[in-house]
């Protein structure tokens, strides 16, 4: 898991570097030299409960990615192979990376220097699961609002700003790699036990690159929150109950907002300002940064097995349309205490119709909606016949023998 705070970067492994200088005009740079990876052999608490708990995270991270290749999604595409899946496998590879190098540096391995390329492959797929998770929320967001207000036009204003949110944290994932690997070989190419001004200012760099990074998630992440208190606001209000707005809400927001405050606290205080990480702020990192993560992922997977999924799923089929939907035939959709079976002259069905109450107009759309089978025009009922017409009691001739 990334970031791992100010040491991040080709010092954060080196105790000192063992490289046989040689004599010639060009001096031997740091590709060459070997290094002895900083730890503790497994003797200090703090450091070896974060290593259990990231271990811990880890595990649940494979189980999640196992579950999510066995099952068999019910949504769109976000949750196919270029979506979920490669999210989590992402999230999965960058926690074995963090596992496998606090191993190495409590064993105090010597391994080559580029070895701290192990940075820089981390923050590689750490993003790249951020960016993605990112994008697969707003998707269940716009289906959500999709399946709930059917017209999307006041919505537009959000979808832009999810739009702006996602590219901008695309373009700003790339330029952080981009910086950091330009870093790294300004770094090595570097003489041995020197920092060249130039790795210098590419450092400085990415440290505000990757700020802005965290601090626009967590902007974003606020939004995600509002959405999700919206879309569970108006399932409740508009009649259209579902699993996927319940986990939204209580799971994926609420966890992904604690997720993303950590990243960007930390990457504040000691990506940028260079402070030292302690073994207190180590284990709240991981804590509250890769446990939330594997709850996020398996939340998302069990909303890819839910099957009210719009527009595959229509809540008129199981009785929970809004009630804009029952407009025009409400007496079909929802029958009067007082109701008869009358027969239908406009399609030759039996609907319910109440006594006294106006007939169902658009009968057609009725249809649509699966409540009087198969669409037919409307035709408009024949004319009713005129009442018996009765004879006046003088011109009645039984009357007139009464009498």
């Amino acid at each position: 898991m990334a970031p791992k705070g100010g040491g991040k970067g080709g010092g954060s492994h080196s105790s000192g570097s063992s490289g046989s200088g040689s004599s010639g005009s060009s001096a031997p740079t740091n590709w060459t030299r070997q290094t002895t990876l900083l730890g503790g052999h497994f003797k200090q608490p703090a450091v070896v409960a974060a290593l259990a708990f990231a271990c811990l995270c880890l595990a649940g991270i494979l189980a999640v990615a196992v579950w999510s290749f066995i099952v068999k999604p019910k949504g769109r595409k976000v949750f196919k192979w270029f979506g979920l899946p490669m999210a989590i496998t992402a999230a999965t590879l960058s926690m074995a990376l963090d596992v496998t190098d606090r191993f190495l540096h409590e064993l105090e391995v010597t391994v080559p220097a580029p070895y701290a390329f192990i940075n820089l492959v981390s923050e590689y797929f750490f993003l790249k699961s951020s960016v993605l998770l990112l994008f697969i929320v707003y998707a269940v967001i716009n289906n959500r609002i999709q399946c709930i207000w059917k017209d999307v036009s006041h919505f537009r204003i959000w979808k832009l700003v999810h739009l702006v949110f996602g590219v901008a944290l695309a373009l700003i994932f790339f330029i952080d790699i981009v910086i950091y690997l330009t870093y790294y070989i300004k770094y090595f190419s570097s003489p041995i036990g020197t920092l060249s001004y130039s790795a210098f200012v590419w450092l400085e760099r990415w440290r505000k690159v990757n700020a802005a990074f965290h601090m626009l998630y967590l902007v974003a992440a606020v939004d995600i929150m509002v959405c999700a208190v919206v879309i569970a606001s108006g399932a409740r209000s508009r009649r259209v109950p579902s699993l996927i707005s319940k986990y939204l809400l209580i799971i994926i927001a609420p966890l992904l907002l604690l997720r993303c405050l950590i990243l960007g606290v930390y990457s504040i205080n000691f990506t940028l300002l260079l402070n030292t990480v302690t073994g207190a702020a180590d284990i709240a990192y991981v804590i509250l940064c890769g446990i939330p993560t594997v709850i996020i992922f398996a939340g998302l997977v069990k909303i890819a097995t839910q099957g009210d999924w719009f527009p595959e799923y229509q809540a008129v089929h199981q009785g929970n349309a809004p009630p804009d939907q029952h407009a025009y035939a409400p007496q079909a959709l929802y029958p009067a205490p007082n109701a008869v079976a009358a027969p239908n002259v406009y399609s030759g069905q039996n609907v319910y119709a109440a006594q006294g109450a106006y007939p169902v107009q658009n009968v057609s759309y009725g249809q649509k909606l699966g409540v009087t089978g198969e669409t037919q025009p409307w035709v408009p009922p024949p004319p009713p016949p005129p009442p018996p017409q009765q004879q006046h009691p003088y011109y009645d001739t039984s009357y007139q023998r009464q009498i």
